[in-house]
């Protein structure tokens, strides 16, 4: 029931900022006899494909925070639960890049040159609301966590996963989600003697999973 509410919730979401960027860019159409640009036939096939692509890539943001963050997109409604799964496995902010490529396609689609210029203003938009709001909310909110998985995942450009990253989401999973026994004891301690009984898995020391590359 609690998944069925998220979804619910994100779906409503979705839907409202859906309308309202298609609202902006419809309402920009009148601009376009000004600019006098002229986009051939084809640019309505490829603007039709990166829609596709750009609103799989979004469904699957929404979709991993519904079922591992348990929150929405929305800003004022996020995920409880750091995520480091999906799509963010490859880049941190893939739910702005979808929504770029997603208006990209609709400006070549309705072969509009204003559209199309006002891709631009928007990710700038996109990146300010990331630097100044989103990254200083997700490092208070989860702390070294956060940091480690900056450090190993760029902001905008998509890559591999790096080296170890499954270890990292074990960490997260270890500290963030509610353990059933909080006490259990380590199996290689086992066969000591009764005084290391009581010693707890401690998880790996963040700083030796990930790489302290600065330049990522």
């Amino acid at each position: 029931m609690k998944t069925l509410f998220i979804t619910l919730r994100s779906a409503i979401f979705g839907t409202g900022f859906i309308f309202l960027w298609g609202w902006v860019a419809l309402s920009l159409r009148r601009y376009d006899f000004t600019l006098g640009i002229a986009l051939s036939d084809w640019t309505r096939a490829l603007g039709m494909a990166l829609m596709v692509v750009g609103g799989t890539l979004a469904f699957a943001c929404v979709a991993t925070f519904v079922t591992r963050g348990e929150g929405t997109p929305a800003p004022f409604d996020p995920p409880r639960k750091f995520v480091v799964a999906g799509p963010y496995r490859f880049v941190r902010n893939p739910m702005y890049i979808g929504g770029f490529v997603v208006l990209l396609g609709f400006g070549l689609y309705e072969q509009s040159a204003a559209i199309l210029l006002f891709t631009m203003p928007w990710l700038l938009l996109a990146h300010l609301f990331v630097i100044l709001y989103e990254e200083p909310h997700l490092h208070a909110t989860f702390g070294a966590l956060y940091d480690a998985y900056c450090r190993s995942v760029r902001r905008w450009l998509p890559a591999a996963p790096p080296r170890h990253h499954h270890r990292v989401a074990r960490i997260i999973r270890r500290t963030w989600m509610p353990q059933r026994h909080p006490h259990r004891i380590n199996r290689r301690h086992k066969k000591q003697s009764h005084r290391h009984h009581h010693n707890l898995r401690r998880p790996f020391p963040i700083h030796d999973v990930l790489p302290l590359d600065p330049a990522l």
